[in-house]
């Protein structure tokens, strides 16, 4: 009997544990993320997009429900904390802040890690660089090829500035993409 209760105790734990891990926790406003004031929508389930509108699919309670991300200021499942880029109608993923700017990945890699557990991201899939910048948390997101326009940049700003321009004049999608990565997450930071 004791084997049998502790079982459902560990197994229900468990499985409160990881849904509140990978729960959808959205931030109207960039004062409710600063305030640390986020809305739970529950379990994230999946995502989507229907006539240009993203959206994560939530479980609460038993209900599902779209959650449209598109005009929100941003949202966190798991580890994840996620904007929203206007100019690309795509969630972006925040990777860092350095060298004055913060810096983002397309969110699908992200969203498919923390909602299905798929570690997968071809950079051919889509229609951007696949890595984006902006110049503080709460400013506008902007691809990182990009970043090639800034006036004036700091020593250190040039020589990424630099490697980005050498990334720029890459061959194709992945090869630039690849490019990027090695700029902007060296080796001893990838995920």
């Amino acid at each position: 009997m004791s084997k049998t209760f502790f079982s459902i105790i560990f197994f229900l734990f468990l499985n409160l544990s990881f849904s509140q891990k990978n729960n959808l926790y959205v931030y109207e406003t960039y004062q409710d993320y600063v305030s640390n004031k986020p809305i739970d929508y529950g379990l994230a389930t999946g995502y989507g997009m229907t006539l240009g509108t993203r959206y994560i699919i939530t479980k609460k309670e038993g209900k599902e429900k779209k959650i449209k991300i598109n005009k929100m200021w941003g949202f966190k499942i798991g580890d994840y904390l996620y904007r929203f880029s206007k100019k690309k109608n795509v969630p972006v993923s925040y990777l860092k802040n350095e060298l004055g700017l913060c810096f983002y990945i397309e969110a699908d890699f992200t969203l498919r890690k923390a909602v299905w557990g798929v570690d997968y991201f071809n950079s051919t899939d889509h229609n951007n660089d696949g890595y984006f910048y902006s110049d503080d948390l709460n400013s506008e997101i902007n691809e990182i090829s990009k970043i090639l326009k800034i006036d004036n940049p700091s020593p250190e700003l040039k020589v990424f500035i630099e490697c980005i321009k050498d990334a720029n004049e890459r061959y194709g999608d992945q090869a630039k993409f690849n490019g990027y990565t090695k700029c902007i997450l060296p080796e001893k930071e990838k995920p």
